[in-house]
Formats: C-alpha cells, structure tokens, sequence
C-alpha cells in the first residue's frame, strides 16, 4: 500500500517537471503567454501613412502604433502607453502573386483615419465605385498593375455613408453621397479616373496695417492667434489679430526694439533699449497688464527658450546676455561682448548670440559657453534655426548682403552656402510652408525668400525700410515691420493649383504620389511632403459599433455629442476637422462637420532628416515628412 508520504513526494515531482515544462514552452515560444497580439500577417502587408490636406494622416497598418507587436498602443505621439490601451488589428493587404508575371494584384482591407475613421479598399463594405475603372459591380475596387506599378481604383471612407451607420454595421450600400457626412460620398480615386489639382507654386498676397511709430519687433502669439509689433518712438506694442488685422496698442518703456512670445506665462516679453529704463517688459496677451524688470544697460535683442522656460536677453552697453525666468524673473548674466542678434536651436538646447565676426553658443541648461570666431560677419542683425537642415541662417547688415548657413554643432560655415539677398538684411524667419527662410532687406524695401535646400530666391516689395519678419501659421503669411512707413506687410501664401493627371505607382516596394478625393478629402499625398502628428488608431474594428468608439474620437460610427441639442439627431458622423483658420461649411443639422480652408498644412517639426526615409531614431510619427505608404513581404 502506497503511503502518504509517497504521494506527496509524487505530487511535489509532477508539479516541478510541470512547471519544467512550462519554462521551456515560455523560453521557446514566450508570446503563447502574452496577451493576444493585434499584428497585421500575411494579409496585411501594407504599413505607412499618407497625409491629406483637409483629413490629417491616415494609417495603413495596425503596427504604425504598434511597432514592437505587443499589442499595444505606442507611448508617445501615438497617445497610448505600450501598456494598457489595446491596439485594433487592421490593415491593407497588396495581392503580390502575380508581382513577378508582370500581372494585377488587388488591394483589399482597412486603414484608419484620425478624422474620418475608417478608410475601406472592400466592396463589400464600400459598395460600387461611382466610376470607371472597377466599377463592374464585382472583384476589386483598387489594384496595381505589377508591370507599370501603376494603381487605379477607389477606396472609401466608410464614415461618409449614411444608411446604414446607426444600425452599426459600418457598411455602405451605394455610391451615393450620404447627407448625414454633408454630402460627401467618401470616395477617393486612386488614379486612372481623370485629373486632379496639384499645388504647383504659391501666390503671394500683401496687406499693409497702419502701427505705432517706427516698428522694429514682431512676434507671433499662438494663444490670441495675434502679431506682437514693438513701435520703438512711441514706446508702444500692437497687438494685431492676423485673420481681422484688429489693433490694440500697449504702452511700455522707452525706445522697445524686439519681442518674443512666452507660452509659458501667457506673455509676451519686450526689451526697453533706452539706457534710462534698462529692463524688460512682461505683457498679459490677454489683459495687456505689465510688469517690468531690470536687466542689463540697453537690452536690444531677445528669443524664448523653452527648455529652461526664460527669456534671454542682449544688453550692448553692458556686454551680457541675461537668462530671465519667465515665472518669477529671477536672472543668470554671461559675457557676451557686442551682441546683435540672438536665437535658440532646439537641437543641441542652446542660445545662439551674434556677436561682430564671432558666434556665441551657450547651452541653456549647463550654461557652457563656446565661441566660434568667423561664423558671423559684420553686424548679424537676424538669426533663426532653420530645422529643415539643422542649421542657424544668419543676416549680415554691414557689408556682404548675404544670409550665411551655420552648423550647430561645430559652428562651421562655408562660403558656398551663402546666399545673396537684398540690401542691408535685418530681421530673419523661418516658414515651414514652403521650407524657406524670408529676410527682411532694410536700405531695398523687400524681402527675400530663400528656398533653404535649392538656395533660390524671390523678392516681394513690402513697405518702407523693413526690420523684423516672423511667421503666422495661422493664415500661413509673412509679416514684416516697415519702420519707416509705420506700418506692417502682410504676405499671405495662397496655394496655386493645377488640374493634373494623378497617379499612386509603387516602386522598390514603396507606393508614391498622389490622390484626390472631392469634398472633403482634398489631396492625399502617398509620399507625405508637408507633414502632420496622428494621434493614432486606436479605436473601433470595423464594422462597429456606437460603443466600440469612445466620446469624442473619431470613426465611422461616432456618436456626435458636441452637437447642439436643438439643431436635431445628435446621431452621426463628424467628416474633418477645421483646422486652425478654417471655415464650417456643413454643421451639426443633419448631423456633420465639413470644413473648408484652413492651413496646408502643419508646421515642420525640428530635428529631423527629411530625406523621404525612416533613418535610425526616426518613425512616422516623431519625423511624418519621412514616412511613405509601402507594402511589406514579410
């Protein structure tokens, strides 16, 4: 008879060799343990995003927010934190069977857009095309041509439908624009159905708003959406709204001559060059109550630094540059003699002082100061970090009417990357639109553009005697401070379009060009240029339901309760977003949200090597301008 004992010992045996076991199936094979994984596989072998100019960034492939397949949502610009929120298995597959025949390869599956949900490449979900080519009524809607590369077809965004979205089924029945997206169909041709607009140049546009007496600084305020002009005689700033061109004037000290924006506090910064007040003044955008502080003799030249949230100050007659805190104007003074002009670079974290032939950089955080003799040149009056090329674009006012090309990490320069712009150029700005930097040229009364990869330029007459320049996002223009005319410019960049035929072709596996899709859609661009920050996919599996899409997210089968009650059915779809300047052409009556104008595009994001590939440290997310739409064999 078997013992107690030796039950036991049989018993604590099978569970070791048990838990043995399972190790070695963890070890071998250790996902068998994990959550269930949202991974696209063989079907799904197209990853990337495309950028539209009125629909923001659409995602091909659950793995664009879910790099590492944990299925999890990606920490960072994705909005998730790689840990709790559960990244939906989707994506779009390329039939690659035929690729080496020379045959078609049809797509199929599902991408995600951040604001009009899903975006489908199946008939059965999207209902037949409004047109040739694959409108048959049966097989694909979109497929590419292995022999060409070339792409024809449809896809469609399923959130434009509207019979049968509140029943929760995310599927189209026609090709009809459905009233319940504004009248928007939700097709975009994929090529082979005609001719689209392409963005082929840019109009310029100029207004002229009368100011205080004699404009020198000018800073853009992205809270009240306002242009900030110092008027040094009258010891005034004008705050003008840049879609209105309202004023409001603010007294400050004697003889102001810069401005910077202070997010921070909601401020903005002016610096009192006359040596009886020798201080700055901090001004509420939105109350305009002051506060001043003292700072060196004759402060001229000011910039914002983010990192250490300060403001930094050149005072001339005092050979310093001050470091204020923007909370509590507590101040750092360093040596800097003759300083001229001044810019931060949120590449190496450090303020950029022009001082005569020399530049100085001084790391915001540690305060070490490095001099590099010869990279500036009589009297650097402007100075910008252009985060296109990573580098500092310098005005030279005395002598050589160029701007220079700095290196920011070595402070190298070299003359073949100078550039000849007007007479006497002061003030500089950096505009993402176009990826150019716009110099003020003071004795020519213009400006000049400068391209700052080709190098080319274009002159704009502006007022009279032109010192500062700065960029507004919001109405994409350029405003220049005309100090002898009292008064500022207002460039506006107006996008030129030409009908053109469009195409998507795929090429060393990766898809290019672009889409047009009417209404809503505007443009999609298949090989993003201007670029863009997606919050990520990361609701809903189509087909959905109500309750798979969270309160204001966006997806096919919204409920919209920011809607007004009184204006009906708060049942529907929001179809875009207005951007920043904007205009609502349909709101919530039946109910839908289509917008009209608005900016091109998003602002360039620093730090990154727009090179038109994803390089080491870059993804679609942290560097948009580098990521393509490409299909995988995995």
């Amino acid at each position: 008879m078997k013992t107690v004992s030796t039950h036991k010992v049989r018993a604590i045996l099978m569970l070791v060799m048990g838990g043995g076991l399972l190790a070695l199936i963890y070890f071998v094979n250790p996902h068998l343990f994990s959550s269930p994984r949202a991974q696209a596989g063989l079907t799904q072998n197209v990853s990337g995003w495309t950028w539209g100019e009125n629909i923001g960034w659409t995602s091909f492939n659950s793995l664009d927010c879910d790099s590492d397949k944990n299925g999890r949502v990606d920490a960072g610009m994705c909005g998730g934190d790689n840990t709790s929120m559960i990244a939906r298995d989707y994506g779009v597959n390329v039939n690659t069977s035929t690729k080496a025949t020379g045959g078609t390869g049809a797509l199929s599956g599902t991408a995600w857009n951040e604001h009009v949900g899903w975006v489908s490449f199946d008939r059965t979900k999207t209902g037949n095309p409004p047109a040739a080519p694959l409108n048959g009524g049966s097989g694909p809607i979109a497929q590419v041509d292995w022999a060409t590369g070339s792409t024809t077809g449809w896809m469609r965004a399923i959130s434009a439908c509207q019979n049968n979205l509140l029943d929760g089924s995310g599927n189209c029945t026609g090709s009809g624009a459905g009233n319940a997206a504004g009248g928007w169909d939700g097709w975009i041709s994929l090529g082979g159905a005609g001719t689209g607009p392409v963005i082929v140049g840019y109009a310029v546009e100029r207004t002229d708003y009368t100011v205080g007496d004699t404009p020198r600084g000018i800073a853009f305020d992205s809270v009240t959406n306002s242009m900030w002009v110092v008027n040094s005689y009258s010891g005034t700033v004008s705050k003008i709204n840049v879609n209105t061109g309202a004023r409001v004037n603010y007294s400050v000290s004697t003889f102001p001559t810069d401005i910077a924006f202070d997010p921070v506090t909601n401020s903005v910064w002016v610096t009192n060059s006359s040596g009886i007040s020798n201080t700055v003044s901090k001004i509420n955008i939105n109350t305009g109550a002051k506060v001043n502080y003292i700072v060196g003799r004759a402060p001229t030249k000011i910039a914002f630094d983010p990192v250490t949230n300060s403001v930094w100050v050149v005072s001339t007659d005092d050979d310093i540059v001050s470091k204020v805190n923007v909370n509590n104007g507590s101040r750092i003074d360093y040596p800097v003699q003759n300083g001229t002009a001044i810019a931060f670079d949120p590449i190496t974290n450090s303020m950029w002082i022009g001082s005569g032939n020399t530049l100085v950089k001084i790391n915001v955080n540690t305060g070490v100061k490095n001099n590099y003799v010869g990279g500036s040149t009589s009297s650097p009056y402007g100075m910008v970090f252009d985060p296109v090329t990573n580098s500092l674009r310098i005005t030279n006012y005395s002598g050589l009417d160029i701007i220079k090309k700095v290196n920011i990490f070595n402070g190298s320069w070299s003359s073949l990357d100078w550039v000849n712009v007007g007479t006497n150029p002061w003030g500089i700005a950096f505009e993402p639109v176009t990826n150019s930097v716009w110099v003020a040229n003071s004795n020519s009364n213009t400006v000049s553009k400068v391209d700052v990869n080709t190098h080319t330029r274009i002159d704009y007459p502006v007022g009279t005697t032109p010192n500062g320049v700065a960029f507004d996002p919001v109405t994409n223009s350029v405003w220049t401070t005309n100090y002898s005319s009292d008064s500022v410019s207002k460039l506006q960049l107006t996008p030129i379009y030409e009908s053109l035929p469009y195409e998507v072709k795929i090429a060393a596996d990766k898809f290019g060009g672009w889409v047009w899709g009417s209404g809503v859609t505007g443009w999609m661009d298949f090989s993003p240029k201007i670029g863009g920050i997606s919050v990520g996919p990361v609701v809903g599996v189509p087909p959905c339901t109500i309750s798979d899409v969270p309160e204001g997210s966006w997806g096919a089968c919204q409920r919209i309760g920011s809607c007004p009650a009184d204006v009906g059915s708060t049942m529907g779809i929001k179809v875009g977003v207005c951007a920043t300047g904007a205009t609502v052409t349909s709101a919530c009556t039946l109910p839908a949200l289509v917008c009209a104008g608005g900016p091109v595009g998003p602002v360039a994001i620093p730090g990154c090597n727009y090179d038109g590939a994803c390089n080491t440290g870059e993804t679609p997310i942290t560097c948009p301008k580098d990521c393509k739409v490409r299909y995988l064999q995995f």
